[in-house]
């Protein structure tokens, strides 16, 4: 989870263009959007298993999409860096901030334009920290007024304008009392008592300036374009899904040969309300567990199918009589990548982006159970199930590297609970020998006293006719097994 504050001072042409990453979209002002990338970050995460290489595409497609023309830096001897370049300049990208919360980006953002900064930056690299840490209260306050200009035109409940101005008063006036030189100096106060003095709203844009939230951020979702509803009018009402489905299919069909829809566009969200015969509206809103591409299914449409069947399925279990007789299909989340981000060639239907662990996961009725090798030593510990956290890191140690290089050679498949091996199998291949995690309560203390072994040694036998992975240890004849090779 996290945001990006993006600054754009060209118009923006095509509507399309801002939802490359993410469909929702608030414009804070004339030049600068904030991108929450929510809705899309499980998709971006396995799009490319790899954060650099993820940070590196949202980079790209930024400069396609965005891109600044800025002159090359000569070198030392006054010659432009980029000799494969025709001239002297380049495309760069933007100026950007993907940070947690988007009040950390704005300030950032504000802070990157006085050091005439560009490009896309993560808060959390070295670079984003030491211009973060030179926050002034200028810079922080800059913020500060334009959210509190939006809370006024919302009108959130509870909040008053000459409360608010009559706190930001009292924090300017206290500030160099208390010897805040800079919003840093307060991270070391309790928000309970800024709070006290100053006010909950107040409280809480200080605790955001140094916390991965944010609360009553003023959020304002920006649509460019009305959105196309297609409407489905029943000559008599139906109830049974066999008769609905051939309607939905042709439906969702229009979506493609309409004139508004791109090769690019994947959908995560459909409405879906329906109307019954005895006038009532129900509201269905149909998600995908992955971005889902309608192009590559034209004519069948299976995957959207069956979950609007699910849909339909929740729908009728709940209602006693359901006789349809109108209702109103629309797109409601979808973001727009470009093909050259999902396959070399253009091969839309055969892109990387539609791996098969997705198409099968998005028409299946529940959730696959992944896992990720780990950058761990322990090979009890190489593969650990994948909660998809959102979490981009900054960087990747190049030592974990290996580590993940060598869980590749252990089996995927292991016990929940190890199994012991009362008779040793006569062909025992050594595999490797390394510490165990002595400090942490060990799952084979169940069968045997291993409270002087600080050393496993991993063997590979074979044992009912299938490869088995376990540790032997010689002075006792005994094995646990941990797991199966495939």
């Amino acid at each position: 989870m996290g945001y990006i504050c993006l600054e754009i001072n060209e118009k923006i042409k095509e509507a399309s263009s801002l939802e490359c990453l993410t469909p929702l979209i608030m414009k804070w002002s004339d030049s600068i959007w904030i991108l929450d990338l929510k809705p899309a970050m499980t998709f971006w995460l396995q799009q490319h298993m790899d954060s650099e290489k993820m940070f590196q595409s949202w980079q790209d497609l930024l400069v396609r999409n965005f891109g600044i023309i800025m002159p090359n830096q000569p070198d030392q001897n006054g010659t432009p860096k980029d000799t494969l370049s025709l001239s002297n300049t380049t495309l760069v990208s933007p100026r950007a901030v993907y940070a947690k919360n988007p009040f950390q980006g704005l300030i950032l953002l504000e802070i990157l334009k006085t050091k005439q900064s560009v490009g896309l930056v993560h808060s959390q690299s070295k670079f984003a920290k030491h211009f973060y840490n030179t926050m002034s209260w200028n810079d922080w306050w800059t913020i500060v007024n334009q959210i509190i200009s939006y809370w006024d035109s919302l009108k959130p409940k509870g909040f008053r304008l000459s409360s608010i101005k009559k706190y930001c008063s009292r924090l300017k006036l206290a500030a160099p009392k208390l010897g805040l030189i800079s919003p840093i100096d307060a991270s070391s106060l309790t928000k309970l008592g800024i709070q006290r003095r100053y006010g909950k709203r107040l409280a809480s844009l200080l605790s955001a300036t140094f916390s991965d939230s944010i609360q009553d951020f003023p959020w304002q979702p920006w649509k460019a374009e009305p959105k196309e509803i297609i409407i489905r009018y029943l000559t008599y009402p139906l109830n049974n899904w066999e008769y609905i489905v051939s309607y939905l299919q042709k439906d969702l069909d229009k979506f493609i040969t309409s004139k508004s829809r791109q090769l690019d566009e994947r959908v995560l969200v459909f409405s879906w309300n329906i109307y019954l015969e005895n006038k009532t509206n129900v509201p269905v809103f149909v998600r995908f567990k992955h971005p889902h591409a309608l192009h590559s299914q034209k004519g069948d449409q299976l995957t959207a199918l069956l979950h609007f069947k699910l849909a339909f399925e929740a729908i009728q279990s709940k209602t006693n009589t359901l006789n349809i007789i109108e209702w109103r299909l629309c797109i409601e989340e979808k973001i727009n990548v470009p093909i050259i981000q999902t396959d070399l060639w253009g091969d839309y239907q055969n892109s990387d982006g539609d791996s098969t662990f997705k198409h099968i996961e998005n028409n299946s009725a529940v959730k696959l159970m992944t896992y990720s090798m780990q950058n761990d030593w322990c090979p009890t510990s190489s593969f650990k199930e994948d909660n998809n956290k959102n979490v981009l890191s900054v960087t990747t140690n190049k030592f974990n590297k290996s580590l993940k290089s060598i869980s590749k050679n252990r089996p995927l498949f292991l016990y929940k609970r190890p199994i012991q091996v009362n008779k040793l199998p006569i062909r025992c291949v050594p595999l490797e020998r390394t510490m165990t995690k002595w400090w942490e309560k060990s799952q084979l203390s169940t069968f045997l006293d291993t409270t002087s072994y600080t050393d496993h040694n991993y063997y590979r036998w074979k044992r009912n006719g299938r490869w088995e992975w376990g540790v032997k240890f010689p002075s006792q004849s005994k094995a646990i097994s941990y797991g199966v090779f495939s």
